[in-house]
């Protein structure tokens, strides 16, 4: 879906799609067949590296049963949709969020967030 979006959103950064179907790469995005927790833990053992997922229920369902998000980005709209695929699936972990930082862009507002670590 990403190669149909002009200009491509995400240049400057290394882009993986996991895909069922797709393999190799393009120009913009390496397709993965692998799980996701397992290549997602192989790249938080590198060096200096932050991971920005952008995707629906299913991904972010993976990365929240794991444990694997630090910082929430949420993006409200001024729509209200009365049926659709919900973000979350359940059962979900409770996190504990603590707000950082607030944008707003237009009649949109940016809430960003870092998961409080349990002591």
């Amino acid at each position: 879906i990403l190669e149909h979006i002009k200009p491509f959103p995400y240049p400057d950064k290394k882009c993986y799609v996991f895909s069922t179907t797709q393999t190799g790469e393009n120009e913009h995005v390496t397709f993965i067949q692998e799980d996701v927790i397992t290549f997602t833990q192989r790249l938080k053992e590198q060096e200096g590296t932050k991971i920005w997922m952008v995707g629906g229920g299913e991904l972010l369902d993976a990365f929240l049963q794991e444990r694997l998000i630090d910082e929430w980005i949420i993006t409200i709209t001024p729509h209200l949709l009365g049926s659709g695929i919900p973000l979350f699936k359940s059962p979900r972990p409770f996190e504990n969020l603590r707000l950082l930082e607030t944008k707003r862009y237009g009649q949109m507002v940016q809430l960003h967030y870092e998961v409080k670590k349990e002591a």
